[in-house]
């Protein structure tokens, strides 16, 4: 039953992201085609759905691969640093 439930909210999640991107098309076509028409806030509404959306199911996947033990780098939390780049290539030092 759990699992349905989870199905159930990450569909919902991907179905509000479909639903902000298509606001943020018809915004602008419609802007485009009529400039009477209002896209200020249906834009910014998409901008808005889809980046919630995005967010929440990246945070889930993230989360699963976590507790699956797959997500490895500087905030996985095992204390280990990124590599650092060669000296060479960042520095502010211009060479004669």
């Amino acid at each position: 039953m759990g699992v349905l439930i989870s199905w159930i909210i990450l569909i919902g999640f991907f179905l509000l992201g479909g639903y902000g991107v298509t606001l943020i098309r018809n915004a602008v076509m419609g802007h485009l085609l009529d400039a009477s028409q209002p896209w200020l806030w249906p834009t910014l509404a998409g901008l808005v759905l889809t980046a919630v959306s995005v967010g929440f199911l990246g945070g889930f996947i993230h989360y699963r691969e976590k507790k699956r033990g797959k997500v490895k780098g500087a905030r996985s939390g095992n204390g280990q640093t990124p590599p650092s780049p060669p000296p060479c290539c960042f520095t502010s030092e211009r060479r004669p």
